[in-house]
């Protein structure tokens, strides 16, 4: 009986201790570090714009138009059934 108490009370004395050092507190941030985020952002931003930019043609003789093979008089009917 004594030893039951005993095992109860350290198991709650090390779950307060866990829960207490694992609790976490939000850090405050200033208006200066969303400033400095959107700062780094816009230069990213205008690095990166001038690196990616769209190839248009590139793939052209490769992969033709497959539009053309899409236009086929059965097509209407299937959009109009899967629009329901």
């Amino acid at each position: 009986m004594f030893s039951k108490r005993i095992t109860v009370a350290i198991a709650v004395v090390v779950i307060a201790m866990t829960m207490t050092m694992t609790m976490a507190e939000a850090r405050e941030e200033g208006p200066h570090d969303m400033a400095d985020a959107l700062r780094m952002l816009q230069e990213l931003d205008r690095l990166y714009t001038q690196a990616a930019r769209p190839r248009f043609g590139k793939r052209s003789e490769a992969f033709p138009n497959w539009a053309k093979d899409l236009e086929k008089p059965d097509i209407p009917a299937w959009l109009a059934y899967a629009r329901r």
